[in-house]
């Protein structure tokens, strides 16, 4: 078998705010994705969840912005 990879456990890259990566991870069930469900959008610095699940990149990308500010 063989080893997880990073898009697996944090799920797809879509952009970088600042040192904040933005990705999107499907919902899994028994390690594959639901039929029509939504995907989860999150604010990841390294391997660490900050932020989410938001309901659209936007959304998340202005909480990135906002997490920039205040450091």
């Amino acid at each position: 078998m063989s080893a997880t990879t990073k898009k697996q456990k944090l799920g797809m890259y879509i952009t970088k705010i600042g040192y904040y990566d933005i990705r999107q991870k499907p919902q899994l069930r028994h390690g594959k994705p639901v039929p029509g469900s939504a995907w989860e959008v999150l604010v990841y610095k390294g391997k660490k969840k900050v932020a989410g699940p938001f309901k659209s990149h936007d959304a998340a990308k202005i909480h990135a912005e906002e997490l920039m500010s205040h450091s």
